[in-house]
């Protein structure tokens, strides 16, 4: 079984071993008060068949901060007997890059 990390290193820095065959994305934008609020969803099929749900969502109120709140949600949608585990989130962008380079460390050090 794969961490789901090695699939998250894969969608941001091509990986010829979790090669991606398919990438579909929308975005919708909905109006919550004053508050414009964007979700970006990105599904990926892998070589070997996993598909993983790759969502982001924040406000159009952010600042220019790189570490404004948002929701980033990485979700195995198929073939969920190969990754562990099955749902990552991170509420903002630092966050998610500091694991990112964490991981990214960890994979080359294996």
């Amino acid at each position: 079984m794969e961490n789901l990390s090695s699939y998250i290193l894969a969608i941001h820095q091509p990986d010829a071993r979790f090669a991606i065959t398919n990438a579909v994305s929308h975005t919708r934008m909905e109006k919550e008060a004053d508050i414009e609020v964007e979700e970006q969803e990105t599904v990926y099929t892998f070589e070997n068949g996993v598909v993983i749900r790759y969502t982001i969502e924040n406000s159009t109120e952010l600042t220019e901060q790189s570490c404004d709140e948002c929701w980033v949600t990485y979700e195995v949608l198929d073939n969920l007997n190969l990754v562990s585990p099955k749902r990552k989130t991170f509420y903002n962008r630092c966050q998610e890059t500091f694991w990112l380079e964490t991981h990214q460390l960890r994979a080359a050090l294996d």
